[in-house]
């Protein structure tokens, strides 16, 4: 069974446009199945022998899913008469709550970026006021951004294309950044990507977790934060306002909304100061 994989794989990345790293972590899993069970009908033996070894809830769902898929496509194409997993439950992981930044902890973030840091403006600007995905912000091309109509094209997992807006701060950033920066580079990596490195090199994942922790140390963030802490707060504030639950599933390009409702939650502070403020004046005015 496992001879199909190359045409799996090909599936993947063709009809269902998944990104190459999402789809060679699936191959991964799917290998080390077949490398437990060459006959591919072991699954309970298989979820005890990864169980024994002590794997994360999250990953053992993953793996799960991984190897129940590629039955899936096996059935559906007759190589298999069974799908593997079928009738296996999810263990269910506890939910955390995402870390995100308070306003005050963003503001010191934004200011600790130095008037000729452009680049590194620009994408805080981006990651923060769009809500975008490290990988979104990498992949960004010039003529994604939308100035007129103050929004930004962008693609998501699965390639799927959404329109998320844009601040008139971050727009600004980006056009500094493209007249002080991107404009004067000799050397260019790509004539299309937006954010280009002082040496004109594609900006990489490590490149702006970098970025985030240098200014996370500068404005000295007790938290441990990432590129993604910025899409979390997006949300978070983005919800703490009053917006939509919907919209902001839309603007963050979740496929469900109950992915959305994980950021639903407020400020133990910020409840208290609106109880003070709001229901103990009314009831002394009673």
């Amino acid at each position: 069974m496992i001879k199909y994989l190359e045409l799996y794989k090909q599936y993947l990345l063709v009809e269902k446009g998944l990104s190459i790293n999402s789809v060679n972590s699936y191959i991964i899993d799917i290998k080390d199945f077949f490398k437990y069970d060459e006959e591919g009908k072991d699954s309970f033996g298989y979820l005890k022998y990864l169980n024994d070894k002590g794997i994360k809830v999250s990953s053992l769902n993953r793996k799960i899913t991984s190897i129940k898929q590629y039955f899936v496509f096996l059935y559906e194409n007759k190589y298999v008469d069974y799908v593997l997993f079928d009738n296996v439950d999810h263990p269910k992981k506890e939910k955390k709550l995402p870390v995100y930044l308070t306003y005050g902890e963003v503001d010191r973030l934004i200011r600790s970026i130095r008037d000729d840091e452009y680049l590194m403006r620009a994408i805080v600007e981006v990651l923060y006021g769009c809500g975008l995905r490290v990988s979104e912000i990498i992949n960004m091309k010039l003529k994604d951004v939308h100035n007129e109509e103050k929004v930004i094209e962008c693609k998501g997992k699965g390639n799927k294309q959404r329109f998320v807006p844009i601040n008139d701060i971050a727009l600004a950033s980006i056009k500094k950044y493209l007249l002080e920066v991107r404009d004067k580079l000799k050397y260019k990596a790509s004539d299309s990507l937006l954010f280009l490195t002082n040496k004109g090199k594609r900006v990489t994942r490590q490149y702006v977790f970098c970025l985030v922790n240098e200014l996370s140390k500068r404005a000295n963030i007790n938290k441990k934060i990432s590129p993604h802490t910025l899409r979390h707060s997006f949300a978070t504030h983005l919800l703490e306002n009053g917006a939509n639950l919907r919209a902001v599933q839309v603007m963050l390009g979740h496929e469900s909304i109950a992915t959305t409702e994980i950021y639903t939650h407020m400020n133990v502070s910020n409840i208290i100061e609106n109880y003070d403020k709001y229901f103990v004046e009314e009831d002394i005015n009673v």
